[in-house]
């Protein structure tokens, strides 16, 4: 985990949104936004997705992230056609 966010929070903007692979493994942020096709913002949203949830980035590969939320793991695979943003929750 990272002992200080305060240099990574003027780098990215607290409270800003960014696609979630702008955060790194670690970060505990909350989902802003989820736009797709509709089918695909269906099934993010069954598997606990949704905004206002907080989850916690595991693993962030670009491409691919290992997100953590409640007691669930979830692997996705991000694309231009998908596209997931987050904010630091407010302290």
């Amino acid at each position: 985990m990272l002992a200080d966010t305060s240099l990574l929070n003027q780098t990215i903007g607290l409270g800003e949104p960014k696609t979630i692979d702008c955060f790194p493994a670690g970060a505990e942020v909350e989902i802003h936004a989820v736009s797709g096709d509709r089918q695909l913002c269906k099934r993010m949203e069954s598997m606990g997705l949704r905004p206002g949830k907080q989850v916690k980035i595991l693993k962030n590969r670009g491409r691919g992230i290992l997100l953590k939320t409640e007691n669930t793991r979830l692997a996705l695979r991000l694309s231009p056609a998908f596209v997931l943003e987050a904010v630091y929750p407010r302290p």
